[in-house]
């Protein structure tokens, strides 16, 4: 017995220390970003909405963030508080064929993490990013 509970405290005390790794830094420690949104849709296999998500924590990869985002088309230019910044926008899209639980969101340069949820057949989701970042 007493076998049994060390082996447990040991398995969840290493499970424990793999929750929550992530690849960079979270967006606040990011001064280069002055924000960084996104709003997740998923609608089920007859369009209704099922859930929507707007998640607060982002992390990003300071070292490739700027490249990933020169590749977007989707730019605009703003004046605010007299700087100049640009907006970024994108959207991304997947239609699940199975059940799959989600909880990531973006690539590994730019992610968002939520409670997530489970997929089902002919389910879709739907992730808005919007990324404003100053101008050099």
């Amino acid at each position: 017995m007493k076998f049994l509970i060390i082996s447990l405290i040991i398995l969840f005390s290493l499970s424990v220390g793999f929750v929550g790794v992530a690849q960079g830094v979270i967006l606040n420690d990011e001064p280069s970003l002055a924000e960084v949104s996104i709003q997740i849709q998923l609608r089920d296999s007859e369009g209704r909405l099922v859930a929507y998500y707007e998640p607060t924590r982002t992390w990003v990869d300071p070292k490739l963030v700027h490249e990933y985002l020169d590749t977007k088309e989707n730019k605009s230019t703003i004046l605010k508080d007299g700087k100049n910044l640009e907006v970024i926008k994108w959207e991304q899209s997947k239609s699940y064929s199975g059940n799959e639980l989600k909880i990531a969101y973006g690539d590994w340069i730019l992610s968002t993490y939520s409670n997530g949820f489970i997929s089902e057949p002919g389910d879709t989701i739907t992730e808005s990013w919007k990324v404003v970042r100053p101008l050099n």
